[in-house]
């Protein structure tokens, strides 16, 4: 199953000749349940080098500047952008220092962000590629029904402890590489309540409501395939975050697509030190 796979984004010479990949576009960010902050579009870059990747999206709103995720594959570090607004799970607004993407995988996604899982086959630290799948263990689980499409889908446990229940899922003739499911497993608790005073909402203090049952997810989707230097790679790249507190749901939506994808590019080392 993993060498069709691997397969299946090119030849061992291929890519055995790639080194690093730089990856531009657009991105759109979707608010699918809340307000605040509105919909935004801006660009997309995704760098990697060997287990290196950053990814940034820029929207240049001040309620939300975007996000700059980076990994050297064992550290991780996420961009606060102080001032980023969002409405909390009470019904109202709040600034922080991250988005609820960021908050979440800064706290909870080390997994998905130092495995290689987030970006997929389009950075060069995508975990199946390595021979030793870094550590990780892999349960296939046959084909499953994945919105009306057969897939294959394999069970992706982590060389590190977590409580995530992740999934990798691949196209059932081709084999590419087309969804990542991370989730929590729902768990009873007192969400911390970190929210500050909204500047020009004087006085607001939402008080934390009680112990409610929590559950997150994140669910990369990839599309849109096409060939660069030999090598099949996804140019439209989603990123769901989905989180609940209760009764209330968050859906954000990310669509990002490249137009320019390039191998083998020259990279400054601070491309992946964050300033």
């Amino acid at each position: 199953m993993i060498a069709r796979h691997v397969a299946s984004i090119g030849t061992a010479e291929a890519r055995a000749a790639v080194r690093t990949r730089v990856a531009e576009g657009k991105s759109k960010f979707l608010q699918l349940t809340d307000t605040l902050p509105p919909s935004l579009e801006g660009q997309a870059t995704v760098v990697s080098e060997a287990e290196k990747v950053r990814l940034v999206l820029k929207y240049r709103h001040p309620a939300y500047p975007g996000e700059d995720i980076v990994t050297d594959g064992s550290k991780i570090e996420i961009q606060a952008y102080p001032g980023t607004c969002f409405v909390d799970f009470s019904g109202f607004p709040i600034c922080i220092d991250r988005s609820p993407l960021g908050f979440f995988l800064y706290n909870e996604g080390s997994a998905v962000l130092s495995g290689g899982l987030l970006e997929g086959t389009l950075s060069t630290a995508w975990p199946l590629l390595d021979p030793g799948l870094r550590g990780a263990k892999l349960i296939y689980n046959g084909l499953k029904t994945m919105n009306g499409e057969n897939l294959h889908e394999i069970q992706y446990q982590p060389r590190e402890r977590t409580d995530m229940d992740i999934r990798l899922y691949f196209h059932q003739d081709s084999y590419r590489h087309v969804l990542t499911i991370a989730k929590s497993a729902p768990r009873v608790s007192r969400p911390v309540p970190y929210r500050r005073n909204v500047p020009g909402v004087s006085g607001l203090q939402a008080a934390a409501p009680d112990s409610v049952m929590i559950y997150y997810a994140v669910v990369q989707t990839f599309s849109e395939f096409k060939t660069f230097d030999g090598l099949t790679l996804p140019t439209t790249y989603e990123i769901d975050y989905e989180a609940a507190v209760g009764d209330r749901r968050r859906l954000q939506r990310y669509i990002n697509t490249f137009t320019n994808v390039m191998n083998n590019v020259a990279l400054d080392p601070r491309n992946f030190q964050m300033k």
